[in-house]
Order: structure tokens, then C-alpha cells, then sequence
């Protein structure tokens, strides 16, 4: 029975060992890391106070103090997290050159930047300097004074953001931003690695969420506005001019993505403009597809494989949108009705045939390609040449042409009309 205490006690030593040895040795590293990063600044540019390490697989700077362009910025505390200890611990000692966990988080908690380090920060300055685009009695620009009388003599952020490899070809990242006292923003991406490489050949669109909430300092800026309009609040709100305008936005989308959103969508952004609480955005969708392959599709077709989906302040959104190019936009004189296009096949009869015999039996003839992926194609057959079949897309602008591989096509259908 003593041997039996005794072995426990040793199992329990050697573990009380081990980990404490591990834990130990992650305290040490991250002190060495932070003090190479010390070194290699200016004298004063870089202080803590402490550090925190955690069995769990977590190890933190505390009370950070930056110098950054001659102003102090404090944080809180920087944390990173692995799945465990040791993940973590070989991340460290090997600056960063051993193979990256399959999970990975970086918390920066209690960002604390005055009002004038904001506005000498380049990336910062433009939205804290930029002229005003709601009336606000004589102020055009906002002071450091008026972020003052506002409440804000300050602002403290906290950071998240993590990463998770799903598998070789999918991985999740979240970041989430808490501007305290003033701004939330969360974004959620899943889907195929193509999404952190910028140079991939095909970038696959991802699940998306975007959610912007409790957007007080918004609300706290109308409130002082309406002082220095000597109206009530309410009254400010009412009377604010629409945020967006057909024309504009239609640049701005066109220029970018090459569509037009409808009338109902600028008039929701408008309305969460005069009561900024909740907007939401997402993208599911239904499997593997690029942004250019988008652009082969009809509208409807585009969003039965997307499934965007848009809320403002609770309430769903109905998504429609129009292909347009920039030559297209400078033609039209009216705004057209952007409600989304019907598909252009009109009639249901359709004969199901085969890759080699289109050239033979779909001359001149409407054809819909189902692909593997589960995506389907609408428009007229021109010809199969080698592995490949090219066919014209119809649009609501014009046309355009496509081509598939032939081995990424499940059914063809030869249409009877159009």
C-alpha cells in the first residue's frame, strides 16, 4: 500500500514537474522575444511590467507602454493562445519558424490612444480630420475640444482575432473589434485557404459575416450636432440628409464590382444612417466558386448560390441587385427598376443530351449546363473544341462569353425556346 502512495507521489512530482517546467520555460521565451523586440527599438519605444503564462496554452505581456510617432499608446495586455502549452512554447522558440498551430489567437486588450495620437496617425487622420458630411452648426471640421465635449477624451479598443485550420483546404478567421463606449465590429470568414493568399489564381468566395452594432459614438455626434443646431434631437435626425444617392453609389459599385444595388438596399443603409444600432451581412454559400465565375451568372442566379443575406436593425433586407459596366451606366439617363432580373429562359421544355453530341444537335440553340459544383448556366451553345465548351451568357447589359471545362459538367440540356 506505501509503494502505491509513494508511485502516486512520483506520478504526481515528475507531472507537477514537467508542466511546471513547461510553463517556466514559455515564461522565459516570451520574456527573451519581448526583450529581442525591446533591443531592436529606439531606447523607451517598447515597456511592460509582466508577464502571464498559462498551462491552457496562453502566455501574455502586460501594461505595455509604445511610443509611436513621439505620442504614448498604453495597452492592457497582449495575450496569445494555441490549443496547448506546448504548441505555443515551440511557436516562441523558434521565432516564429516552426509550422503555425492549428489554431491561433491574439488578444490585445485596453488600447488606450489620446484624441491628438489619433489625429497625427496617418491611417487614423483622414477620419478624424475629414470635414464634416452633417450639418453641425459652425463646426466643419471636429476639434480635439469637441471629442472632449462629446465625452471622449480618449479611446480604448480591444482586439481579437483568431485563425483555425479546418483542413489542408479550409481554414476560419474572426476578428472582432470593441471600440468602448463608442463602436462594435465583428467579421467571421470560413472557406477555402484561397481567402488569405491574395496571389491564389481562383479565390473562392468564403462564408462571410460582417456585424456592426452599438454605434454610440455615432449617436453621441448627432446629439451634439443638434445642440449646435439648437434643435431637439429628434428633430436633427428627421431633417439629416440621405447618406447615399443613386448616382454616387452607382459609381462607387460599378467602378468596384460591377453592379448596381437596388433602391430598397440604399434606402435601408439610409435609414440605419439616422438610427446606426445593428447591421449585419453574410454570405453561405452553397459550395466552391469564384468571384469571376460570378460574373458569368444572372443575378438571380448569383444570389440562389450566395445566399447573401442583410439585416439593419433586425429587419431582413431583400438582396437585388443589376450587372452593370461602367459604359452601360454612363447610357442610362433614368434609374431603372433594379428589381432582380427573372431568368431569361421562358419555357420549362428542355431534352437532356450529351457533350459530344451539342456541335451536332445544339447549332444555333439555347442551352443549361449544370455543373459539378452545382452551378447552372443559361445562355446560347456555340461549340465543344477539344476538353472545352464555350457558350454566351446573357445579361441584363449585354453578353457574355464562357467557357468550361468539359469534365466539370454533370447534364446538358438543349432548351426549346427562349
Amino acid at each position: 500500500m506505501r509503494k502505491l502512495r509513494n508511485l502516486c507521489l512520483l506520478i504526481i512530482l515528475v507531472a507537477f514537474i514537467i508542466f511546471g517546467g513547461t510553463k517556466a520555460l514559455l515564461w522565459y521565451y516570451t520574456e527573451k522575444t519581448a526583450k529581442d523586440i525591446q533591443n531592436a527599438l529606439p531606447p523607451g519605444a517598447f515597456n511592460y511590467t509582466g508577464i502571464t503564462t498559462s498551462l491552457n496554452g496562453s502566455t501574455s505581456l502586460d501594461n505595455i507602454n509604445l511610443l509611436i510617432n513621439g505620442q504614448n499608446v498604453k495597452i492592457e495586455k497582449i495575450e496569445l493562445a494555441t490549443n496547448n502549452i506546448l504548441e505555443l512554447l515551440l511557436l516562441i522558440v523558434k521565432n516564429w519558424g516552426s509550422k503555425i498551430p492549428n489554431e491561433l489567437t491574439l488578444k490585445i486588450k485596453g488600447i488606450k490612444v489620446d484624441i491628438d495620437s489619433l489625429r497625427t496617425t496617418e491611417w487614423a487622420a483622414k477620419i478624424f480630420n475629414d470635414s464634416l458630411s452633417i450639418p453641425c452648426g459652425k463646426i466643419n471640421k471636429m476639434t480635439t475640444q469637441d471629442y472632449n465635449n462629446m465625452g471622449y477624451k480618449y479611446f480604448i479598443f480591444d482586439l481579437n482575432m483568431g485563425y483555425k485550420k479546418i483542413s489542408n483546404t479550409r481554414v476560419k478567421l474572426d476578428a472582432d473589434m470593441n471600440m468602448r463606449d463608442a463602436l462594435q465590429v465583428s467579421l467571421s470568414f470560413y472557406g477555402s485557404t484561397s481567402i488569405i493568399n491574395p496571389s491564389a489564381k481562383k479565390n473562392i468566395v468564403p462564408e462571410f459575416q460582417i456585424n456592426i452594432k452599438n454605434n454610440i459614438i455615432q449617436e453621441k455626434l448627432y446629439d451634439y450636432c443638434a445642440k449646435q443646431e439648437n434643435i431637439s434631437l429628434k428633430e436633427y435626425v428627421d431633417k439629416l440628409p440621405p447618406y447615399l444617392n443613386r448616382e454616387d453609389l452607382d459609381k462607387d459599385t460599378v467602378s468596384s464590382l460591377e453592379l448596381s444595388i437596388s433602391d430598397n438596399i440604399m434606402n435601408a443603409l439610409n435609414e440605419y444612417q439616422k438610427k446606426p444600432q445593428d447591421l449585419y451581412f453574410s454570405t453561405n454559400p452553397k459550395g466552391d466558386i469564384s468571384f469571376n465565375e460570378l460574373k458569368n451568372m444572372s443575378e438571380q442566379a448569383v444570389i440562389d448560390l450566395i445566399r447573401p443575406s442583410l439585416k439593419i436593425n433586425g429587419k431582413n433586407i431583400p438582396i437585388e441587385f443589376e450587372w452593370m459596366t461602367a459604359d452601360a451606366l454612363s447610357k442610362r439617363t433614368a434609374p431603372k427598376n433594379t428589381k432582380t432580373s427573372i431568368p431569361i429562359i421562358q419555357s420549362s421544355e428542355r431534352i437532356l443530351t450529351t457533350i459530344d453530341q451539342l456541335n451536332e444537335q445544339a447549332f444555333n440553340k439555347k442551352i443549361e449546363i449544370h455543373t459539378t459544383s452545382g452551378i447552372v448556366y443559361k445562355g446560347a451553345f456555340k461549340k465543344v473544341q477539344g476538353n472545352l465548351l464555350h457558350m454566351t451568357i446573357y445579361k441584363s447589359w449585354g453578353t457574355s462569353d464562357l467557357t468550361l471545362e468539359t469534365n466539370t459538367i454533370r447534364l446538358v440540356y438543349i432548351l426549346s425556346d427562349f
